[in-house]
Parts: C-alpha cells; structure tokens; sequence
C-alpha cells in the first residue's frame, strides 16, 4: 500500500473519521470544528481502490494577531511626520498590510506607515493578511492610535513689579513673569541691564536696584517640537534717596508765672503734605496737633515733639 501525506481542511458537521479510520475515494469527512484541520494520508488499497487512512484527528489552528506602536511621543505639531511600526504573530513569510486613517485605505502593502497630513483625532489602525498555513482566519485587525496633532504656537510673556516701579533706596522688588501658551516647564532668562541676572524661576527679587535700571525677562520654550524666544515688556525703575525729615518747635513764652498759658507751634520740613506730629512733656503724650497749648506747665518741665512724615516718599521719622 502506497500512501502520500496531506493536510485536508475538515467541513462542517458531526466529526465521523477518527484516527486509523480507512475510507474509499469519494468518501466524506467532516467534523463540526470549522476552520480546524484533520490530518491525512491517500493512497490505494490491496483491492487498488483510492483510501484515505486518518493519522490525526484534528490539529487547532493558529491565530494572527496585529499590534501596531506609534514614533509619537506627547503632542506633534501639524505637518511634522508620524510614523506607525506594525508587529505580527503568525503572518507567515508574507503577510500583506493595509493601514487605515479613520476606516479609509490608506498608504502602502508595508510593516511601516508614515503620514505627515494627521489631524488632531485622526485614528490609524492596520489590518493584515496571513499568508501562513493552518491559521482559523488569515485576516486581523490592530489596536486603534488617536492621533494627537497640536498647533504651533509663540508664548507671550510680561513681568510686573511689586511694590511697583517707583521705590526707596534699598528697597527690596519683586519682578513676576506672566505667561501664555507655554509648554510645560519653560526656562526663564531675567536680565538687568541687558545683563543676564536671576534664576530660571518666574520671579527675580533684588534689593540693590538703582534709578534707572531696566529689568525684563527672555522666555525659551519647546513648543511641537521647536524652540522659541519670546521677550517680555521692560520695566524701568525710578529709585529716590531717603530724605530725612526735620522739625523744630517754638514757644510763645519761655519765662513766665505758674498758671500762665503756653503755646507750642511745631515747624516741619520733608515731611509730606499731612504729617503727624506727637507733643510729650517730660516724655508723656499731651496732644497730636501741630500746635500745642498748656498752662499747667511746671518749672523744668521738657516739651518736645514727634514728626511723623507722610509715608508717600523715601522720609523717616523725626523728633
């Protein structure tokens, strides 16, 4: 008996061949697992009749699968290219690729799709054909990638100074960068003068500013892949010197009989347009006017008075 071994996909129905099982030519095998396979071998019998002798019941079949992974990595700005890899399990020596933009053919019988027109949502998959034997279905579909397309833009950057612009002589500033549409962690260059100063933070403190000085803020920013320079308003600073406030006090009457009222007039200078004035004898408050009036005075009694200037200017305090 001469036999030749063959792989014969099995029909649907009741499996009725088992192995060692000999059948005519002609004869039906079927089994009720589609798509499985039944292993076979022909040849002639000793009467010279075509048989087919059963040698494995069924053998299960392979399964392909697809995954495709994206060269994306965060948010690519528009026109930049995207390039898609697919990878196949049991594709057989050669598979067949077709790539998919939201369910509509798209690029070449390839493993690799590259695409630089992707919008924003855009979903890519892949399906692929298996070439390789004994597989249940040869078609398979891939994970689906969104897309996520950003657009190029330029960060406006502004600083601001708090007290403000118009300070005291030593008086520390505080200088707040304001920004929008910047990347996550952008990098701040604060100058003064021109001269790179600061750190890279969004503020910048100093309080050895001068009359004069300029302060502005350089902001680089990595924005769809490319880098930018924006630069921020100036701020130039007015810086007074402090001015010391003076005072001096008169009296109506220096000499005179106890019970005589005395009148005090203070005279200030540097001192804004709405002092303050504290009156004291012998070191004890008597009054806040400008002018002050007692005829309770004692022999040796000490009168003096305290200039509180109006705080709007770089003055102290005097006495």
């Amino acid at each position: 008996m001469f036999f030749i071994s063959l792989l014969l996909c099995a029909e649907t129905g009741t499996l009725q061949a088992y192995a060692g099982d000999v059948f005519k030519s002609g004869s039906a095998i079927a089994t009720s697992i589609t798509g499985w396979y039944v292993a076979v071998e022909t040849g002639k019998n000793e009467n010279g009749d075509l048989s087919v002798a059963i040698l494995t019941e069924v053998i299960q079949p392979l399964t392909v699968s697809v995954l495709i992974a994206s060269s994306q990595d965060g948010n690519t700005c528009a026109g930049s290219p995207v390039t898609f890899t697919a990878s196949v399990i049991n594709g057989g020596t050669n598979p067949s690729f077709q790539w998919k933009i939201n369910g509509v053919n798209a690029g070449e019988n390839s493993v690799v799709f590259a695409s630089s027109t992707l919008k924003n949502g855009d979903k890519i998959s892949c399906t692929v054909t298996s070439n390789l034997p004994l597989v249940s279905n040869p078609i398979a579909n891939s994970n689906v990638i969104i897309a996520s397309i950003g657009s190029f833009v330029i960060p406006h950057i502004s600083i601001a100074a708090s007290p403000g612009n118009s300070i005291c002589v030593n008086t520390p500033v505080t200088f707040t960068a304001k920004v929008v549409d910047a990347a996550a962690a952008p990098f701040y260059q604060w100058k003064l003068n021109g001269n790179y100063t600061g750190t890279n933070s969004d503020t910048f403190t100093s309080n050895s500013i001068a009359d004069g000085d300029v302060v502005s803020c350089d902001l680089t920013n990595l924005s769809c892949n490319m880098t930018t320079l924006s630069r921020s308003n100036n701020i130039t600073m007015t810086v007074s010197e402090g001015v010391m406030p003076a005072i001096s006090i008169t009296a109506s009457e220096t000499n005179v009989c106890k019970g005589v009222s005395v009148s005090f007039s203070a005279t200030s200078q540097h001192a804004g347009n709405s002092p303050s004035y504290q009156w004291k004898i012998n070191g004890t408050v008597a009054g806040n006017n400008q002018t002050y009036s007692s005829a309770n005075l004692s022999d040796k009694d000490v009168v003096q008075c305290l200039l509180l200037p109006e705080q709007t200017g770089c003055a102290g305090t005097a006495g």
